[in-house]
């Protein structure tokens, strides 16, 4: 969760390069996804990367307005008629 409120105000992170993290850090500029093996890796290099294009704006795919209210769209459109 942590990682996730990072990315989102705009902080670098870097993180496995695993399913759930691809699904929820996928078009965030400021998320470098790395192998779980260490010697594929260059720590330099992905830390250079994500200094270079600092300051990054905040993400807003996970703000309210673009989670809490789809959600409540669902839910309506789920009971139909029921409300």
């Amino acid at each position: 969760v942590m990682a996730c409120e990072c990315a989102t105000y705009g902080m670098p992170v870097i993180t496995s390069d695993i399913d759930v993290c691809r699904e929820i850090f996928g078009g965030m500029h400021n998320v470098v996804l790395m192998p779980n093996n260490i010697s594929q890796w260059n720590a330099v290099k992905v830390v250079d990367r994500l200094l270079v294009n600092l300051p990054y704006k905040k993400n807003s795919m996970y703000y309210a307005k673009n989670t809490v209210d789809k959600e409540i769209k669902i839910i309506k459109q789920c009971l139909g008629n029921w409300i």
